[in-house]
């Protein structure tokens, strides 16, 4: 039976104890999200996204992340969408589609760190489903990079290029294209060199 200590203990080598997990270890984890310990809650955290990207047993649990995703509490939001985004990989249900639009809004999200981690999740949701590319492409593309600082602009704009560019692939849509062409007139250098990976 996983307990706190022992989770605490092994945080830093979490892999040893994806063998010792069972099902009602996963629903203590679970549980562990909503510790006001956060030494505790991130390593719940980082166990599940770990057991996430080896198994399908956490996917039984995606409705208690589609609820955290519109919870008043940013850090909770973030857990969610960051496990909605492992679970993909599982979603035979193609449960997504019925949280699409709610996943993607946070995106634009207040708070800039759960943008970021929104918009990073998409590299994942994009590799196991290439069904919502289109929800995807409009969103991105209508992000306000202009109301976030500029230290905070630049990195969400490296994010965005990152998913544009493994979306569109070979075929790349008219609007990226001409969205990545305009962000590398205007762009810093780092912003050039991630762009023009993407374009011929």
């Amino acid at each position: 039976m996983l307990t706190k200590e022992l989770l605490l203990r092994q945080k830093d080598n979490l892999n040893c104890l994806l063998e010792q997990v069972g099902e009602d270890d996963i629903e203590l984890l679970v549980a562990w999200l909503k510790e006001k310990d956060d030494k505790i809650r991130y390593a719940a955290f980082l166990l599940l996204k770990l057991l996430s990207s080896n198994s399908c047993k956490v996917y039984k649990h995606w409705d208690t992340f589609a609820g955290m995703i519109d919870d008043d509490n940013s850090y909770q939001r973030s857990l969610g969408l960051m496990l909605i985004s492992e679970n993909v990989r599982w979603d035979k249900e193609d449960k997504f589609g019925a949280i699409c639009i709610d996943y993607l809004k946070h995106c634009d999200d207040e708070k800039f760190i759960t943008a970021r981690q929104c918009i990073q999740g998409l590299r994942e949701i994009c590799e196991h489903s290439t069904k919502y590319k289109r929800e995807i492409v409009d969103m991105l593309l209508k992000i306000d990079l202009n109301r976030r600082k500029v230290s905070q602009k630049s990195l969400l704009l490296m994010d965005i290029i990152e998913v544009l560019g493994k979306i569109s692939g070979d075929q790349m849509d008219k609007r990226v294209e001409t969205y990545l062409k305009t962000e590398y007139e205007r762009g810093n250098d780092k912003a050039k060199r991630a762009i023009k990976k993407f374009l011929k």
